[in-house]
């Protein structure tokens, strides 16, 4: 009998995932005949943990325990490290809102509730909650025409209300704070203007989302132009002027394929997805 267990590290930009990989009875033979054993389905464990926890104790008012994907990265210090175990088999329940490109998300809340905001959807949408049992929408929110993808959704606890949880939505243009349910908590501009649309140069108005300040109990967002806001959490009020990170972009390189190759690619994509708003 031969396990593993492995540590798997996967460099797919922009994310940085550990995947903990558990391997059970690969490679065994059997001892009577030498050849490989039959391959039995694993079932449903009974297994049950025996006393108190002693490991991964977490006091923390606003930020939830770590075992689940609260924000884009796992939680506000982006460790991309969760209290969770995985079953040794799993199997596919539904899939849901197949036309959108949803590189940032979805995140969830301690009801298993999905949250995401996709890039250049085709449909307007700023944020869109989904039910985890099914894959049906709960609820979307309108993108107002304009900008309506951004980053991964932020999940914080809501200390004045023990067990729930409030969700935070930033875009270029809007930020807001909203209850499970969709019940908007409150709703803030961010002082941005949406640049003119420049055909063949990127946008810079991709917000990357939410992100959870401790100290000032504040919710920090940023653009891929470089543009800081913040907000209270509580109450929504802006607590600094809008910054903007010094330097300048990276320049693009463009990928040296083929241009057939890129034609196909793109006829593809845009089929779903349809042609980016600024190419």
């Amino acid at each position: 009998m031969t396990n593993l267990i492995g540590l798997v590290r996967s460099n797919h930009h922009p994310f940085t995932a550990f995947i903990l990989l558990a391997s059970i009875g690969c490679g065994s033979t059997s001892p009577s005949t030498g050849g490989p054993t039959e391959e039995v389905p694993a079932s449903v464990t009974s297994w049950a943990p025996e006393g108190p926890r002693t490991v991964g104790d977490y006091e923390h008012d606003v930020i939830p325990v770590p075992d689940a994907f609260r924000t884009m990265h796992g939680g506000p210090n982006n460790s991309d490290n969760l209290w969770i175990a995985l079953a040794p088999r799993m199997e596919l329940d539904w899939v849901a809102e197949s036309s959108f490109y949803i590189p940032e998300g979805p995140t969830y809340d301690n009801q298993g509730n999905l949250y995401f905001s996709p890039l250049f959807p085709q449909e307007d949408v700023s944020l869109v909650s989904l039910n985890q049992a099914t894959g049906e929408r709960n609820w979307a929110i309108p993108g107002n025409g304009s900008n309506a993808g951004s980053g991964g959704v932020l999940i914080l606890n809501d200390p004045d209300n023990a067990g729930e949880q409030i969700i935070y939505h930033a875009s270029f243009t809007n930020t807001m704070a909203i209850k499970p349910d969709g019940t908007v908590i409150w709703e803030k501009l961010t002082g941005l203007t949406l640049p003119p649309v420049v055909p063949g140069e990127r946008s810079p108005t991709h917000s990357f989302g939410f992100n959870y300040h401790p100290r000032t109990d504040s919710v920090v967002g940023v653009t891929l132009g470089g543009d800081i806001f913040a907000f209270n959490r509580l109450t929504g009020e802006q607590v600094a002027p809008n910054a903007k990170v010094p330097g300048a972009p990276a320049v693009s390189i463009d990928l040296p394929l083929p241009q057939f190759v890129v034609d196909a690619s793109n006829a593809l994509t845009d089929e779903v997805f349809e042609k980016p708003r600024a190419a």
